[in-house]
């Protein structure tokens, strides 16, 4: 089987692009950046990890990891190259793409191996529509969204092969003059297993407190339609669910107040299950509802936390 490299700034990430790796019939090769532990992934399926130690990656800016990655398809003679959707990922691959000569597939939704061939799917016009496309080069190089797959169980027995990155890795033109943690919110909509969506049915910002107790109880967190976080202000942009938002894969996403606008269903579309609370029975969100209440979520939403309440004795 030819190999392909795999990395993601995040283990878990890299977890889940190991286990569509070995899906789509080729060996997974992991590039691991500075310290940690090299044998998890060894654990989670690959067959082997490159340990890059140069100094030059210790900040994973764009320049020196586009060098990294390109020798570690070298190194290994490898295919293809799966990457992290996020920041980082979204920046290295297009110039890894020039760099090797490859195809380069952004944020694909699916993959499969047809006729020797790698093929993708990704969204396209806005969500509206399904784009496929089939890299014509040697390489072909693809950034898959967070979440998008399931990792493999941990095989704590399993050992692999650890080697060096071979090669030299030139020093970053961008100069990094200082560093600031950020702020943490604690909002992590990405991770987050219930995601109670608030839309433009709630009238003021302060009765938003009904979707974040339902959320609370639950077990879950709260996020919003573009107008709350852009419009209104009522919430910051780490609550934005949608197309230049962000895409979330709850197992329950509960739609309440939201009319379903492909702006916003375009970042809820890999939820395991919907469930949406509207007044308007012709609201496009029911489309594609598992299951749909008509009502006022003034009365819906606290009618629901009192009989989670009840369920868990509380």
């Amino acid at each position: 089987m030819a190999n392909a490299i795999v990395w993601a700034p995040e283990p878990r990430q890299a977890f889940e692009i190991i286990a569509k790796t070995k899906e789509l019939g080729l060996t997974p090769v992991v590039l691991h950046v500075g310290a940690g532990d090299a044998q998890a992934y060894i654990q989670h399926g690959a067959a082997k990890v490159l340990v890059a130690e140069q100094p030059n990656l210790k900040d994973i800016q764009a320049g020196p990891m586009t060098d990294a990655l390109a020798d570690a398809v070298k190194q290994v003679d490898a295919k293809a190259v799966f990457l992290s959707g996020g920041r980082r990922g979204k920046e290295i691959a297009p110039r890894l793409g020039v760099k090797l000569r490859a195809g380069v597939v952004t944020l694909a939704q699916k993959a499969r191996s047809e006729n020797g061939k790698l093929v993708f799917e990704r969204m396209f016009l806005g969500g509206k529509t399904l784009a496929t496309e089939v890299p014509q080069t040697d390489i072909a190089i693809a950034t898959f969204p967070a979440r998008l797959f399931e990792p493999l169980p941990a095989n704590p027995s399993v050992k692999g092969e650890v080697a060096k990155l071979a090669g030299d890795v030139r020093e970053s033109k961008v100069k990094v003059v200082a560093k600031k943690p950020r702020k943490e919110s604690g909002v992590n909509l990405e991770a987050a297993p219930i995601v109670v969506g608030a839309g433009r049915g709630f009238k003021s910002k302060d009765d938003l407190k009904l979707a974040f107790d339902l959320a609370a109880t639950l077990g879950g967190q709260v996020g919003c339609s573009r107008p709350l976080a852009t419009d209104l202000g009522w919430l910051t942009d780490e609550y934005w669910i949608g197309l230049s938002g962000k895409e979330v894969k709850p197992k329950v996403y509960i739609a309440a107040g939201i009319s379903g606008q492909i702006q916003h269903t375009t970042g809820i579309r890999n939820s395991k299950l919907i469930v949406a609370v509207n007044t308007n029975k012709d609201a496009p969100i029911f489309k594609m509802a598992d299951y749909g209440i008509v009502g006022d979520l003034y009365k819906v939403l606290p009618a629901l936390n009192n009989a989670v309440k009840k369920q868990k004795g509380a």
